[in-house]
Parts: C-alpha cells; structure tokens; sequence
C-alpha cells in the first residue's frame, strides 16, 4: 500500500510540473513573438498571433466571462505565473543583482548554477571517495575522532560524564574523513582562522587552494568545501550579510517544484521527517481517540506534507471522522502575499479531506511567531488542541537576539494554549557564537548530512545535489558569511531544549513502546541499515552511523499548583 505522505508529495509534484510545463510553453510563444513580428513588419504585414497564442487569448476571453469563482481561480494562476519566473529570467536577477559586490560577484551565480544544473541534467560524479566508519565508542555510539569522544547526557542535574545515548556536538571535534580529503580538510580549517583574523593575502591563498581541490560535483567533503569557500569568502569581503539577503530574496523566484523536489529527495533519502510525522500522528490518534473536534495548532506547516496520512487514518474512525481543525503557522515569506504559500497548502488540503469525508477547516497565519496572541487561533472549548512543531522552534530567535527571548514567548503562548500533548522534533546541533567554534561545528555537522546524500542516493540521479543547494546552501552560508543579528538560525542541542521547556511549564511525557515499534519497523524496512533509531530519557533519537542527529519528544503544560 501507498504511504499517504509519498502519494500525497507525488501528486502535488505532479501538479506543480504540469503547472511549470504551462508556464514555460507561454513563455515560448512570448519569445516566438518577438523573432517573428519584426520580420512581418519588414514584409510590410500584420503580425498575426499563432493558433496557439489565439487559443491564449480565448481562454482569457472565456475567463472573463466565466463566474465568479472562476475569476477567482483565474486570478490566483495568474499569481501562480508572476511568482514562478523561469529558470533564465531568475540567471538574470541574481547576475544583476550582485555586480555591485566586490571580490563575490559570482557566488549567487554560483550557487543558483548548481541548483539549475542538479534539477536540469545529470550529475556527473567526479570521485566516488568515502567518509571512513568512525570506530564504535564504549558505549556503542561512533566516535568522529580516534583521539577524542563526544561527552554523553542522560539525567538533566547531572548531564555531562554519564553513559547515555545522547551524543552532544563537541566544537573541537574534528571529523573522520580518507586521507585523500585530509588536506582539504586542513585547509578548510586553516583558511577559517586566517578569515577570523582578517589576513586576507593568506586566506585568499588558501581559498584558492581550496577551490583547486573541491568541486560542486565531487564527493562530500569536495561539495561541502566548495559551499565553504563561498561563504569564507563573502565573509573575508565584508559582505556575507548582503549576499545572504540577496541569496533569499531571490529564492522567492524559484518556482516550489524546486523546493518539492528537494524536500522529495530529502524523505527518500533520509528517515528523519517520516519517522516524525509517524510519532507525531500516532500521538494525535491516542490523544483525540473519542473526540468530535480536534485542533492541530502546526508551528512550521512547510507544504503540509504531514497531515495526510491523518486525515486518511481519522476518516476510518469507527463512528465516523472527527472535525479537523488544522491551523498553519509560517514565517511570512518576502513579496507582496507573505502568506501565499500557506494558503495554497490550505487549499489541497481542504481538497484532500474532501475526498476522505472528513469534516475540515483551515487557517493559514504567516507573522512571526512571537508576536501572534492566543486570540488568533481561535480556540473552542469542546475541542482536543495539540500544539505540533517539527524543526520549527530553531528558527525563532533566542535571548541572544533579544533579552525577551522570542523563543520563550513562544512556548510561553504554547503553554497559554493548554495543549493536551506538544509534539517537538529538533535537530540535535548547536552553534557557538564565536566564529571558529562555529566553523568547525557547521564542518562537522554538514558533513554527516552531505555524507548521507553522497550513501543513500544513487550517483547518476539528476537530482541528487537538490537538497543540499535548496536547503543546506543558505543555512551554511548564513552561519559563516554572517555575524550577529544577522545570524538566521540559533540551533540548541536536545539537552538544551529540554532544559528550556521545563524552564517554560512544561513536563516531558513518557516514549509509547508501540509508536517506537512502528517507528522502528519504518526505518528497518525502508531505509539504508547506517540509520538508527532508539528510545532514551523520553527522546525518540535518530541518527547515521552511530551520531544522534535528531530526536523527537512529546510535552504537555504543568498544572499550575
């Protein structure tokens, strides 16, 4: 059978194909227009449009004359066609846009030539060279090092020295790599100190060092090195923050078939997010088994890709389905409708609780998370309320970023919600605010993740570099190229997040054995042997090759005394 969440990205990808087809094909005929005209003009004729462009222009004409709701649905394509540029129109921009940087003219190109070039061609892999098995540690997790081990959790008063599963990112603690890469490795380190320093003629030596030895289509540690290079060097020009800012604000001009694809390929790839939509749902389930309403408050909706598999298991509810009340929080995104996407996502869902009978209502809210109140999310009193976030919560700001922590506004809302159960997955990864602790976090952390493309995903796949250009890129860029305020992401180890949510009100709730198994059975039956899952002090952890990279844990507010 079908998993609900593969069928349902499959179907939305397959829409948003057509719909990019669509938009190409208008294009083409705009482009045939401007070669044919002037040549008419010359034979002294009227430019006459082709069959196809006439069947354009009847369209629009039936359109017009059409209903109401059918301007409606006209109107938004035509929002569709605004916001999903072409592929060439986007070259333009960012070529436009950077001229004025110095020394990183080129890097935006860059970057947007490697996402283009995985989406429209093969990849040709360079080197077929391996990140080494770490050996096994005492406590059968994987050391990153010979030399060293990471320190290991287990209760929260005493944390650090206890044998636990736990894995905790050690900020010196340099990866295992093959002895072909070690140099470039090496220079990767060294060229970070000689940028934190400021020596320019020596990083610049370095980086092009560097550059000789990566590549956008090498292995791993090649590809990660060529995304370091870029960011060492907008940070070594002084201009990390602008380009970051010219980075998104361009992204907006990607159509989402590029973000679907890669978010695809991610869940393919990686076990991560479907285990947490499994945990997350069953959850759900138990808490809402006798429930007429159920509300579902989702902090970082994305697509929606998580609910349809609720929907299909509530719409077999014996008794028939619940109502469900979905509502979708997003960061607004740039442009003149911040809560575009968030409204489409509504909309299919809407259509797909539908097909199932299931009684449905939604709410998309795009603001920052810190500012929405409690009467926004109009919450009744005879329905069951969870508060979902699945790799949300790192992307509010902390106390770093202001002495009223956005962050612990938020949960302060969440507890102000009363939720019956608060379902959170983070990823296991915390950055230094100085920038050579952070550098080596983000080589160590990356690493693992382009390693994990580089094992699971076959070499010729076209759109094997998607996830890392789509997602990895800006977030690396970020961290490096930029300091301070500027800094996007300020992600906490799971340690961490647990001592802020109790901090918040909050009591941590017991790992059920039976969504364990299931959880279980996922990642053995569909996924690559090197993935793990395992139960430790109420986290559900997962993780490649012996390291915790996520963990997934439910919460619910405690009873005021």
């Amino acid at each position: 059978m079908m998993d609900p969440t593969l069928d349902y990205i499959r179907r939305y990808l397959l829409e948003e194909e057509i719909e990019e087809l669509n938009i190409r094909s208008y294009k083409d005929e705009a482009a045939l227009q401007d070669i044919e005209e002037p040549f008419y003009e010359i034979l002294g004729q009227k430019y006459r449009p082709t069959p196809n462009e006439q069947l354009v222009a009847s369209s629009q004409l039936e359109s017009d004359l059409s209903s109401s709701s059918s301007s409606t649905s006209e109107s938004s394509n035509k929002d569709t066609l605004i916001g999903c540029l072409p592929v060439m129109e986007f070259h333009k921009g960012i070529e436009a846009g950077m001229k004025f940087l110095p020394t990183i003219h080129n890097l935006a190109t860059d970057c947007k030539e490697k996402i283009v070039s995985a989406y429209l061609s093969e990849v040709k892999y360079e080197n077929s060279a391996r990140y080494k098995l770490a050996e096994k540690d005492d406590f059968g997790m994987m050391s990153m090092s010979r030399s060293r081990k990471y320190s290991s959790v287990r209760d929260l008063d005493i944390l650090e020295g206890r044998n636990s599963k736990i894995s905790m990112i050690d900020s010196e603690e340099p990866i295992t790599v093959d002895l072909y890469d070690e140099e470039l490795y090496t220079l990767l380190i060294h060229c970070s100190e000689a940028v934190a320093i400021n020596d320019k003629q020596r990083a610049q030596e370095l980086l092009n060092k560097i550059r000789m030895q990566s590549s956008p289509n090498g292995n791993g540690i090649q590809r990660l090195a060529s995304v370091l290079a870029d960011a060492l060097e907008a940070r070594l020009a002084g201009v990390g923050s602008e380009y970051f800012r010219r980075l998104i604000a361009n992204r907006v001009k990607f159509p989402d078939i590029y973000f679907l694809k890669g978010y695809h390929m991610l869940i393919r790839a990686a076990p991560f997010t479907r285990v947490y939509y499994c945990f997350s749902n069953r959850n759900i389930l138990n808490v809402a088994r006798n429930a007429r309403k159920v509300h579902v408050i989702d902090l970082g909706i994305k697509f929606g890709f998580q609910w349809p598999s609720l929907i299909q298991a509530i719409s077999k509810r014996e008794g028939g389905p619940p109502k469900l009340r979905i509502t979708g929080i997003e960061f607004p995104e740039p442009g003149f409708r911040p809560a575009k996407r968030i409204e489409g996502v509504g909309q299919r869902l809407q259509e797909y609780a539908a097909s199932f009978n299931v009684p449905f209502e939604y709410k998309g809210i795009a603001s920052q998370w810190e500012s929405i109140c409690i009467e926004e999310l109009a919450i009744d009193d005879d329905e069951v309320v969870i508060v979902n976030s699945i790799f949300g919560l790192c992307g509010v700001k902390d106390e770093t970023f202001s002495m009223d922590s956005p962050r612990d506004r938020v949960l302060k809302l969440i507890r102000q919600i009363k939720p019956q159960i608060f379902i959170q997955a983070e990823l296991n990864r915390s950055y230094s605010s100085f920038f050579l602790t952070r550098f080596r976090q983000i080589l160590s952390i990356f690493a693992a993740s382009y390693d994990i493309v580089d094992s699971t995903v076959p070499f010729r796949d076209k759109e094997r570099l998607l996830p890392e250009n789509v997602y990895f890129v800006p977030s690396i860029i970020n961290s490096v190229a930029c300091e301070g305020l500027d800094l996007m992401e300020k992600p906490e180890t799971l340690k961490q997040w647990q001592r802020r949510n109790l901090r918040a009100g909050f009591e941590q709730l017991p790992v059920n054995p039976d969504v364990v198994k299931e959880c279980r059975n996922l990642v053995r039956d569909g996924y690559d042997n090197r993935y793990f899952i395992q139960e430790d002090d109420n986290w559900l952890l997962q993780g490649w090759k012996g390291r915790i990279l996520t963990g997934v844990t439910a919460w619910k507010p405690k009873l005021d005394k």
